[in-house]
Order: C-alpha cells, then sequence, then structure tokens
C-alpha cells in the first residue's frame, strides 16, 4: 500500500493488520505494559509480510511521555525494533538525545544512538554512541562531560566510559580533565552529582606546586557526604609530596534559623618539621611528627532578645599555622588561638551580655608551650542601658535631658600566676553613667552638654595587702564634661532631573512623512522608533555642607588611691602595663603607646575645633512604575564626592603658657575626593608635643573594563609596625585574560615583604575560571625569599556559583 502528499496517522496500539488481503479482530497487535505508540509522516510505508512498517518525512514516533523525530525510519513490528535515520532526536521529559541514527525498541525502550549528544537541563553530555540500557540510565562511550551547556568547548571531562544516571549521577572512568581541547589532568575514577539537591559523591581535587619550598606538588580529592537536609560532612586526603600525608575534615549541621555547629580540622604526618627546626633546611627530618589544628564553632539565636557563640581552636604545634596557611589563613584571626564565647540579652531598656575567653598567646619562642603569663579574660560581665529620656519640653535650656549608663565586670587571671614584673591579675569594676543635655538653638547655634561619671575599681587577689605598694585595691575617677555649639552652613547648586528633549526639529519630522507622487504603490507607516527623536539628558544637583563645632573638655580633678605599684604600671609610655584603653589615666592618655588613645582629645580642660566640609552629588535615577513604594527620597542617587574635615585641640592650661604650640594637642586631618573614575583619601595625625605623625593614603583608580589600579601608605613615626606601603594594579587587556600584582614593601626595614603575581583567564561565557599565581614571602627570620607557583581551576558547575578544582 502507497501513500503520497499528505500525513498519515496510525495508530498502532489500536489495530495491526498482519494481511493485505483480510482483517481479523486476532490480528490485532497489542503491546504486553499496554504503551501506546503512534507514528506521524509525511509518506508511509507497509510491507505486510515481513511485519515492517517504513515512515519518510518528518517522522514523529512517540511512546508515552517520550517521543522520537528523525528524517526516515523504519520499524519492524514483531521485534518492535526502530532505526530513525537523519538529525533525530530522542526527547524524554528529563532529557533530550540528538544523534545521526537511532536504534530503539519500543517493547523495552531500549535505544542506542551513534555520534550523539545528551543534552539536560543542567549538563551535556557527547560520545560516538550512547545507549539506553534502563529506564533512567544511560552509557556513553568515548565521550565527554560538561554542565556548560552553551559552550561545552570551554571545560569538559572526557572518559572512555560514561554512566549517566538520570536525576544522580555521572560515573567517569579514566577521566582526563580538559580546558578548550587541551588535558590538563587525569583522574582513573569519578563521580559527580548531576541533580539538584545535594549528593554524595567525590568532589573535584585540588592542586598546587610549590618546587621552591618545603611542600613540593600539593594534591587533595575531596569526599562528600550528605548526612541529611541539615548537615554534611567533608573528607578530604591530602598529601604534599615533600612534606606530609593528611587530611582535612570538615563537619556543618544547621539546627533551625540561626542555629549552627560546624567544625574544621587538618591533621597532618609531617616528615620535614621538627620544633626548632632552621626553617631553610628543606631536608627530611627523619622522623613523622603528628601535627593539627582544630576549630570548633556553633552559634545560636533562640529569640530575638537571646544569642550565644562559641568558638574553639586547638594546634599541637604553633608553627604549624604559618606552615599550611592554605588552611589557616582563613580559621585564625588575631595573635591568640583558643576558646572564646559569649551570651548576650537584649530588652528594650538594656544590652546584658557576658563573655569569656581562655587562648593560647603565639607570640612565644617554645611553639609547643603554652604562655602561662599571658593574661586571659574569665569573665567579662557587661550591662549597657538604652538611652531612657528624663524631661522633655519646648523650653530654652530643656529641650532634652537622657540618661544612659555602661558597667562592666572583668576577671583579669594568668593560668599560672606571675607577677614578678607586673600586676597581671586583677578584678577590674567599671562604671560610666552619663547625663546628655540637648539645651536647645540659639537661632542657627546648636547647644548641647553631657557629663560622664568614669569609675573603675580594682582588686588584685594576689597581693599582700600590707601597704601602700601592694594593697590589694586601687581606684580611680573623675567626672567627663563635654559642651559643644555648633553651626552647619549648607548650599545647593542646582536641580537634580532627568527630561527628555527632542533631537530632531518638528519640521524636519512632517518632511520625511510627505509621500512623493512619483512614487508607485505606498510607503510604510513612519515611526519614531526607527529615528531617534529624543535624547535623556540627566541634570546633578551639589550640596556643600559646612559644619563650624566648638567643644569644651574638662575632667575633674581626678581621684586615685589605694595601690601605687599599680599606678605606675598604668601610666609607662609604651602601655605595656595596662590590661586595656580604660586603666589609663584620663590626664595621660593621649600620652601612652597605644594608638587609640593617641588619636582621642585630651579631656584636661581642652578646647576642640573643628571644621568640617562636604560635597554630595544627587542624581536623579531611572524611575520604575512597576516597583511599589517608590517614594520621591528614592528616586534619586547620593554621592559624598568630596570631604575635607579639620580638627585640633588646645589645652586651655598648658605648662608652657608662652610657648603657643606647647598648648595644641593633636591635629587631625581628613580629605577624600571622588571624582569620575579617580577616589583619594589621606588622614593625617599630627602630635606636636614629640614631632610624631601617624599618616595614611589610599588613592584607587579604575581603568575601565575591570582594570584597577592601588596604592595604599601609612607611616607611623612612633611605631616601626605601621610603616608600609601596599601596591596593586590589575589590567584586564582583554576580556579573557586579566593581571594582577601585589606588592607589600615595609619602609621601615627597607624590603618587600610580599609580592603577588597573578594571571587570571575568565572568559565572558562564565563557566570556567583559571588563575595561575606566583608568591614570594619573607619571614622577619628569613633572608631570601622563598617563592611559590600554585594555580586554581574553577567551574560554574551548577550555573549558580563557582567550585574549584586546583587551590
Amino acid at each position: 500500500m502507497f501513500i503520497s502528499f499528505f500525513k498519515i496517522f496510525l495508530i498502532i496500539s489500536v489495530f495491526l493488520i498482519s494481511d493485505t488481503s483480510h482483517s481479523r479482530d486476532e490480528d490485532f497487535f497489542k503491546f504486553e505494559l499496554g504503551d501506546k505508540v503512534s507514528v506521524l509522516s509525511d509518506k508511509a510505508y507497509r510491507k505486510s509480510k515481513e511485519d515492517i512498517f517504513e515512515a519518510i518525512g518528518n517522522v514523529v514516533i512517540t511512546q508515552g511521555d517520550n517521543a522520537l523525530y528523525g528524517e526516515k525510519a523504519s520499524m519492524s513490528l514483531k521485534t518492535g525494533d526502530i532505526q530513525v535515520f537523519g538529525n533525530v532526536r530522542y526527547v524524554t521529559p528529563d532529557l533530550t538525545l540528538y544523534g545521526v541514527k537511532i536504534d530503539f525498541n519500543f517493547k523495552n525502550s531500549n535505544l542506542k544512538i551513534v555520534n550523539a549528544r545528551i543534552h539536560s537541563d543542567t549538563f551535556v553530555v557527547l560520545g560516538k554512541e550512547i545507549s539506553k540500557v534502563d529506564k533512567n540510565i544511560y552509557l556513553a562511550k568515548e565521550a565527554e562531560f560538561t554542565t556548560c551547556k552553551d559552550c561545552p568547548e570551554s571545560w569538559s571531562v572526557y572518559g572512555k566510559d560514561i554512566k549517566v544516571e538520570v536525576g544522580q549521577f555521572i560515573t567517569i572512568q579514566h577521566a582526563y580533565i580538559k580546558i578548550k581541547g587541551i588535558v590538563i589532568m587525569y583522574i582513573p575514577y569519578i563521580v559527580l552529582p548531576i541533580k539538584r539537591g545535594r549528593e554524595t559523591g567525590l568532589l573535584f581535587p585540588k592542586v598546587a606546586f610549590d618546587f621552591g619550598g618545603r611542600d613540593g606538588v600539593f594534591f587533595q580529592q575531596p569526599w562528600y557526604w550528605a548526612i541529611s537536609d541539615y548537615s554534611d560532612l567533608t573528607l578530604s586526603p591530602s598529601t604534599w609530596t615533600k612534606r606530609a600525608f593528611g587530611s582535612e575534615f570538615e563537619y556543618r549541621k544547621n539546627l533551625g534559623p540561626d542555629k549552627w555547629i560546624q567544625v574544621n580540622s587538618l591533621g597532618t604526618s609531617d616528615k620535614v618539621y621538627f620544633p626548632y627546626r632552621n626553617e631553610t633546611d628543606k631536608s627530611s627530618s627523619g622522623i613523622k611528627y603528628f601535627r593539627q589544628l582544630t576549630s570548633y564553632e556553633h552559634h545560636f539565636t533562640t529569640t530575638e532578645s537571646f544569642n550565644h557563640h562559641l568558638q574553639y581552636q586547638f594546634t599541637r604545634d604553633l608553627d604549624f599555622i604559618k606552615d599550611y596557611r592554605d588552611f589557616t589563613d582563613e580559621k585564625i584571626d588575631g595573635a591568640e588561638i583558643g576558646a572564646e564565647t559569649f551570651f548576650e540579652w537584649r530588652t528594650s531598656f538594656s544590652n546584658l551580655s557576658t563573655a569569656g575567653s581562655f587562648k593560647r598567646n603565639q607570640l612565644i619562642f617554645n611553639p609547643n608551650e603554652f604562655d602561662n603569663n599571658f593574661v586571659q579574660v574569665l569573665p567579662r560581665i557587661d550591662l549597657e542601658t538604652t538611652p531612657q529620656v528624663l524631661y522633655q519640653s519646648d523650653y530654652l535650656f530643656l529641650k532634652n535631658i537622657s540618661f544612659i549608663a555602661d558597667f562592666d565586670y572583668n576577671f583579669f587571671k594568668q593560668n599560672h600566676v606571675n607577677e614578678s614584673s607586673y600586676i597581671r591579675n586583677a578584678h577590674r569594676f567599671n562604671l560610666e553613667p552619663q547625663i546628655k543635655w540637648n539645651l536647645g538653638n540659639f537661632g542657627p547655634i546648636s547647644l548641647v552638654s553631657s557629663a560622664k561619671w568614669d569609675y573603675q575599681h580594682y582588686r588584685f587577689p594576689y597581693q599582700q595587702g600590707t601597704n601602700k605598694f601592694n594593697s590589694k585595691t586601687f581606684t580611680k575617677y573623675g567626672t567627663i564634661y563635654e559642651t559643644s555649639a555648633s553651626i552647619s552652613l549648607e548650599k545647593i547648586y542646582g536641580v537634580s532631573y532627568q527630561e527628555e528633549i527632542k533631537t530632531t526639529p518638528e519640521e524636519k519630522i512632517l518632511e520625511d512623512k510627505k509621500i512623493s507622487n512619483e512614487l508607485i504603490g505606498t510607503l510604510p507607516e513612519y515611526k519614531n522608533a526607527f529615528n531617534k527623536t529624543k535624547s535623556v539628558v540627566q541634570t546633578n544637583s551639589y550640596r556643600h555642607i559646612q559644619d563650624l563645632k566648638v567643644s569644651h573638655f574638662y575632667l575633674s580633678d581626678q581621684q586615685i588611691k589605694g595601690n601605687e605599684t599599680f599606678q605606675t604600671q598604668i601610666q609607662l609610655e609604651q602601655g605595656e602595663g595596662l590590661f586595656d584603653v580604660v586603666d589609663t589615666i584620663r590626664e595621660k592618655e593621649t600620652e601612652i603607646g597605644n594608638l587609640t588613645s593617641q588619636k582621642e582629645i585630651s579631656k584636661d580642660n581642652t578646647v576642640e575645633f573643628q571644621w568640617n566640609h562636604s560635597i554630595i552629588r544627587k542624581s536623579p535615577k531611572k524611575f520604575n512604575p512597576f516597583v511599589d513604594e517608590q517614594y520621591l527620597r528614592q528616586h534619586f542617587d547620593y554621592s559624598t564626592i568630596f570631604r575635607f574635615n579639620i580638627s585640633q585641640g588646645y589645652l586651655l592650661e598648658a605648662d608652657n603658657e608662652e610657648n603657643f604650640e606647647d598648648a595644641l594637642t593633636r591635629l587631625k586631618i581628613a580629605a577624600q575626593l571622588s571624582f569620575d573614575t579617580y577616589n583619594l583619601s589621606a588622614t593625617e595625625y599630627y602630635f606636636y608635643s614629640k614631632e610624631d605623625h601617624l599618616f595614611d593614603i589610599k588613592f584607587e583608580k579604575n581603568l575601565g573594563g575591570g582594570s584597577l589600579l592601588g596604592l595604599r601608605a601609612e607611616y607611623a613615626s612612633r611605631s616601626q609596625f605601621n610603616q608600609n606601603i601596599d601596591f596593586f594594579v590589575e589590567l584586564r587587556p582583554i576580556d579573557l585574560i586579566g593581571f594582577r600584582v601585589e606588592i607589600n614593601y615595609d619602609y621601615f626595614k627597607g624590603r618587600s615583604k610580599k609580592g603577588t603575581y597573578d594571571l587570571f583567564v575568565s572568559p565572558s561565557n562564565d563557566c570556567w575560571k583559571f588563575n595561575l599565581k606566583y608568591e614570594k614571602t619573607r619571614e622577619d627570620t628569613q633572608k631570601d625569599t622563598e617563592g611559590k607557583i600554585s594555580f586554581n581551576f574553577l567551574i560554574n558547575y551548577t550555573g549558580q556559583g563557582f567550585s574549584a578544582l586546583g587551590s
């Protein structure tokens, strides 16, 4: 039977004629599974004797939710085999297969596609041959896998045999990781998740190279265990070829909103390290020294009024923090490690908290020793009230009077008491109640005043208490008064708005619309969309604000009594005898070595003059009528483009009134300028008494196209630790490739402390990133710098974020 020039729809599951001369009920063909199969094509042929059906032209074969597409199909009704040729497709609800030829069996639903491609919403597989062996299992030979659907040539994993479990995993044997067709790594066996949820399995390995140092080649293979929807574990066996074999461990558990637990640990069997060994010696130590760092952290917020946090860090030797910086830099913050915790309760009236810590000092010679002389805080209790209004009215001098208080109780204690040099164990009671008084306005001048009682009481449990030098107590207190008068002047230049103006005269538009009588037919209707007749013009406004402020600080005669040894201790110039800045004698707080205290204005009968300038730019932004609650203030962008502030203190009762400079306290100048792509800021503190400077400057320039240039310098004439110059430049000559250089230079020592040189490749398709880094560092104990080469390859595996392949 021959049918041409029209489409035929044949339902095989309803009837099947086995002979062209007649049909009987028993000749109807039925699938054992009850599946319905239908065929749609331009032409169809039926060979009754062979029970073969052929369809030609725009062939569509459906079976349940699945469909086959092609140019030609041949079907055996006896065996159920179907062959489809020419730009074939096999479409399921989960994925689509493309190829040049499909062998399909509609009885068992198995298929085989030649020169095939699997395309889903999360991954792509290309192979010479792909077979479906079960409902959701596909096997691919000599195939490549990638999650970069729009650009599979960017990165891929090639394997001789690939098993695809739809919605579960991709299993690859003899895997070769390729970038732009170039093989960069071989992995014998790898399993990758291809489902949206978290899955147990191997993650991408991490690789780094340290040819000149002690590490050699670093390789780490993470294994991820999805324990439950709210907890997981990552175990990462690791090797440093020259140094050690070890493993990294990470456990996370979410207990609810703002409630979580996290454990991180790295343990190694180090064959290079040994305590006190010369750092320049890179040979084997002859033993395997077990080293580790463990970090535990949890946080709980049970109600809006309560939260609790605990962090604990432990290491066998302190040198571990320096030797394994790739792990420890993210875990260690500060010069001490150990345990610290806090509890906090909040109400509308007050905030009550308690905190404590027991830490190990890193600044000690012996890396295996605990510094028993280090002062611990065990614990600290803090109570702070919110501002409470005592009186409020419209009368002058009685506009607003409020009260606020801050109280804390500290336990300072050494692990083993050693007070041979200084008193290092104490209980300190600190109380600072304060009255704030808004006097009101005299025309444009605003007046405010405050009085704060500054009280500290100490108890020394290990002093003898027999005389004034070893008394068990020490007390100091006084009242700090502050009164200020300020006036604010401002002027606005221009109006911020956005308007549309015509760029083509109305007469020209009408002239273009005229139709010549010589034309045959009609012209299409004139549309402004094809002729830019309007242009949007944006106008900015600027506000210049000047604040003039004069403040007077007065410290009533401070009362000091009790242990005279401690009194001498807390007045040492470098501040080494303090527990913290609260201990300072208020008359002397600007003279100690602490930079924070030095920057403050002396409270001892001092006047401060402030002159503050700022220019704020107000720019209109595009109004979106489809977003609710777009009030007028949300229609503009504000930015500070210029700032210049001056603050100068003057002592009213200087020791030497004949010399004007002796009465001047610190000078502060702060400036900022932001213009176009430039940003410059600087701060200078000058101390007249000792002619000291504390200077900081920062410059940034946006070079466009993702390129940046930056420079920062800090200089402290008193401190050798604050004389650094940091420089960085990031250049991206083309979208694909970029360079970054960072240099940290120690001005005091006249040498570079650290230099980092980066080459990074980041395609615009955002499928992968590659980073090659060379890093040079020099510790204080080293004469020569050590170089380290590392690379980092990241892929956008899920389309929602990058996962690291290298480290």
